[in-house]
């Protein structure tokens, strides 16, 4: 009587187990979709002689550009970028030599971003375009001949989710 009480146990353990091993495969793949996030950071620093926009004569342009980019892993795939400008301009020669004008010093500043969603995961290949205009201004002017801006144009690709440095393209220069 006791192994047949035994047997009976253990076919409705096998029974149990064999109904509830679904449920444990399906629960385990679950709470095996995880989500990760990666920030990265690059500083650019930007020291370019350009030529002034509304005027004649040259520009020393010395600054930092700061790319923060945030990449977002779960059942999709999604990118943040921000990029954050800022420095100075100083009257110069065309080699970038300064010059001692007597003029105030240019000043700039400005912050850009951009996003990107991709519902299939992380793409294996993206490339994307980001220009940052920036607006000079000489410090106590309100001359228009004393302002400009300069458009700085990069490209950032990504491989797999994982970007490569930001790549210059070009700089321009305009009026107001």
């Amino acid at each position: 009587m006791r192994s047949l009480i035994g047997e009976k146990v253990c076919r409705r353990i096998a029974r149990i187990a064999v109904l509830a091993a679904p449920l444990l495969f399906v629960s385990s793949f679950a709470s095996a979709q995880t989500t990760t996030v990666i920030n990265y950071t690059i500083n650019v620093p930007v020291y370019k002689t350009v030529p002034k926009g509304c005027g004649a004569g040259f520009v020393l342009v010395n600054g930092t550009m700061n790319v923060t980019v945030t990449t977002i892993l779960g059942s999709d795939f999604k990118l943040s970028l921000k990029f954050v400008s800022s420095g100075r301009g100083d009257d110069a020669d065309i080699n970038g030599s300064l010059l001692s004008s007597g003029n105030t010093n240019y000043s700039y500043s400005s912050s850009t971003s951009a996003s990107a969603a991709f519902p299939n995961g992380a793409p294996s290949y993206f490339d994307h375009t980001l220009e940052l205009t920036d607006y000079l201004a000489r410090v106590g002017s309100t001359s228009e001949a004393d302002a400009f801006l300069l458009s700085t144009v990069f490209d950032l690709v990504y491989t797999n989710g994982v970007p490569t440095a930001a790549t210059l393209q070009k700089i321009d220069v305009s009026c107001k």
